[in-house]
């Protein structure tokens, strides 16, 4: 697969470059039912996203990218833990508010016109700071709405049960334009889609799209220079033991899971701004090292391995990407000032602290 794209230096180099980067890996791929045309749409998109400069898969869809469909009922931003993030079609879905306690129901999304002798109805509810789960009920037209609006728990008094159960990420939700049929992307795992259709049968998979290998294994791919940086940096951000429900740590060590992902297959895609500027982190891990003698000796290894990392990632970006050298190097320095920065978050305060070290 051929991608083309700007690629934006580090603030540090201060200048901007153009590259076409003819790549090795053959991502997105997809498995399943492959010749399906809900599946060509979506494959359609996974590849404009995935050549896009979004951080994330779990991006908007670039439904331009899809020649037959529109979305319905869709979100419209990657973060959604607020909530209420869903963005309905008012010729497809009511959008039904929920009287009582939003952490029971929040909304319900009613489709107006059956299809299949179904009614696809979407439960919204509200689950503190992570957002809302989403839950997908397939059911007889006849049912009247109160079954879910006076309780809710009366759609299991009902015997209904949804096809799909209490997901953090809501389902995409697209109509194809000639048909009126509905079907669905997934996107609650980070480095795949799955594709599903809404016919006779019910909510039907037909296809999966992988965008990378496991997220947690992404690392791998770079060379063990980079792989050992990695490691040094981990080490320094800390395992995040006991932090209650916010869990900072974690939060931080998922988002440089994903920005290893993208130095390994799509380096063009590390650009969103972070909080703290290069010269924030090494003013910040200077004092860090200053707590004794183990912190001076990580610092001091971490130091020593950073340069060594960017020398093999400049190789690896050549020889994968086919690039001359001088483009190379700057896509590591870039890649690497990136993710080193993302492990860590020193406030802007007379204290300086790294969340999640213990």
């Amino acid at each position: 697969m051929t991608v083309s794209t700007v690629f934006k230096q580090s603030a540090i180099a201060g200048a901007c470059m153009l590259f076409t980067a003819g790549t090795a890996f053959a991502w997105p791929q997809m498995t399943g039912d492959t010749r399906r045309s809900e599946c060509v749409e979506a494959l359609a998109m996974a590849s404009a996203q995935f050549r896009s400069d979004t951080f994330s898969m779990r991006a908007p869809l670039p439904i331009a990218a899809a020649a037959m469909s529109r979305l319905v009922l869709s979100i419209g931003e990657e973060h959604i833990e607020a909530g209420n993030a869903q963005i309905a079609d008012p010729e497809v879905f009511d959008k039904i508010a929920y009287p009582g306690d939003p952490n029971t129901l929040r909304n319900l999304y009613w489709q107006i016109s059956p299809q299949n002798g179904k009614r696809l109805i979407v439960a919204e509810s509200a689950v503190g700071w992570r957002g809302d789960r989403y839950s997908y009920y397939l059911v007889d037209p006849s049912l009247p709405v109160e079954t879910f609006l006076v309780d809710p728990q009366q759609a299991q008094t009902h015997g209904l049960r949804p096809v799909i159960q209490e997901v953090w990420r809501p389902l995409q939700l697209l109509q194809n334009s000639a048909s009126g049929q509905l079907w669905a992307i997934d996107q609650n795992q980070e480095g795949s889609w799955d594709v599903y259709s809404l016919d006779e049968a019910g909510m039907s998979p037909h296809c999966h799209i992988a965008f990378m290998p496991e997220l947690t294994r992404a690392v791998l791919l770079v060379p063990k220079p980079v792989q050992r940086l990695a490691t040094l940096l981990a080490a320094a951000l800390g395992p995040g033991k006991d932090e209650g429900t916010l869990q900072p740590t974690a939060r931080i060590a998922y988002e440089v899971e994903q920005a290893w992902a993208n130095a390994a297959i799509r380096p063009w895609a590390l650009k969103r701004e972070l909080y703290n500027s290069r010269a924030e982190v090494d003013d910040g891990l200077k004092k860090w090292a200053m707590q004794g003698p183990a912190y001076r000796k990580a610092y001091r290894v971490l130091r020593r391995q950073y340069p060594k990392a960017v020398s093999s990632l400049t190789s690896y970006y050549r020889s994968t990407f086919h690039v001359s050298s001088r483009a190379a190097r700057a896509m590591a320095i870039h890649s690497l000032d990136y993710v080193y920065r993302s492990y860590f978050v020193f406030h802007r305060e007379p204290s300086v602290t790294i969340l999640g070290w213990n």
